[in-house]
């Protein structure tokens, strides 16, 4: 793909969009190791209106919830990743590890999506309408808890941005490309300018990264990403695929490079999807694949891990009651 498809192409994201709905908790005060998200296979859950309001567990293949303003949301597959022993609750981490999508909407209705829309614009995300210059339209699912779906489409460029500020501990860096370095008569260095800001203070990034390090270890992505399984710490990562398999990605970032893997087809109303391609259709699949080849092939052979405890701080929630 080139620079003008990275930059302007929009795709709806998938589960790839949960690091948006992850930061905006860690921002409202969610302790990532001590909180317990909902991510039973089935649920009704509350407009964010009503964030005190717990989500209500139904039958996987639910279709209509007792609140005509709850919003019905089940797993992929209707899959499991809740302990029943727990209410169906899970950590953070394995909720992203997993991409259960019951957690995220239910976590988006406690958080707001109007604080994720903020978080997004902090990462990289141009919010507004298509109208209004290309923008992603973000701010039209304000008040929709379906928002955590990944339903507004972002571009390749804006997934990466917000990837290597996550990784970049919070420093976020407006997406640029140097073509060359000069030395004026001084000797001194001459520094591109770009716009650059903290969306998220160090300590909530590394929270961020810390329930980012599974989904290549004992996540989604554990069978594509064989970089991951042999540097335990060092990739965090997501996935996401859209309905019908007819786009996804695979987003992982080391200390070193952040990386977007995306394929989806030019026209949007195509009905091609990446099962066509071989494999489950599923982004842990292809995109997966060809970030790891890339990594395997152009990342650093011993790369710095993350933060594998941060002393993490913040509220336990706990999703479940």
């Amino acid at each position: 793909m080139d620079d003008t498809t990275a930059a302007y192409s929009r795709e709806q994201t998938g589960s790839s969009f949960m690091p948006y709905v992850l930061a905006a908790a860690v921002a409202q005060g969610m302790n990532v190791k001590t909180s317990i998200l909902n991510a039973n296979p089935a649920l009704c859950v509350p407009p964010d209106t009503k964030g005190t309001i717990p989500s209500t567990v139904v039958p996987y293949g639910t279709k209509a919830c007792a609140g005509a303003d709850e919003f019905v949301v089940s797993n992929v597959g209707g899959a499991a990743v809740g302990d029943p022993a727990r209410g169906g609750g899970t950590t953070v981490q394995n909720a992203l590890a997993q991409s259960s999508d019951t957690a995220f909407v239910d976590l988006a209705h406690r958080i707001g999506t109007q604080n994720i829309e903020r978080m997004a614009g902090q990462l990289g995300v141009n919010v507004a309408p298509y109208a209004e210059g290309g923008g992603s339209g973000l701010v039209n699912y304000t008040g929709q808890v379906g928002m955590a779906l990944g339903v507004a489409p972002l571009t390749v460029n804006e997934q990466a941005t917000m990837l290597s500020t996550i990784a970049d501990n919070g420093q976020y860096h407006q997406a640029h490309v140097v073509k060359y370095w000069e030395r004026g008569a001084s000797g001194a260095r001459l520094l591109p300018k770009v716009g650059q800001h903290a969306a998220l203070t160090p300590q909530q990034a590394a929270d961020v990264q810390y329930a980012m390090e599974t989904t290549t270890v004992k996540g989604t992505a554990a069978q594509t990403v064989t970089f991951g399984q042999r540097h335990p710490g060092t990739v965090i990562g997501t996935i996401g695929t859209t309905v019908n398999s007819h786009s996804g990605s695979f987003l992982g970032a080391t200390n070193q490079y952040s990386l977007v893997v995306g394929m989806f087809t030019v026209n949007p109303v195509d009905k091609d999807n990446l099962a066509e391609l071989g494999g489950s259709g599923s982004a842990s699949h292809w995109p997966a694949k060809i970030w790891n080849t890339f990594a395997e092939a152009e990342f650093a052979k011993t790369p710095t891990p993350f933060p594998a405890n941060p002393p993490s701080v913040g509220q336990a929630w706990n999703q479940v009651g």
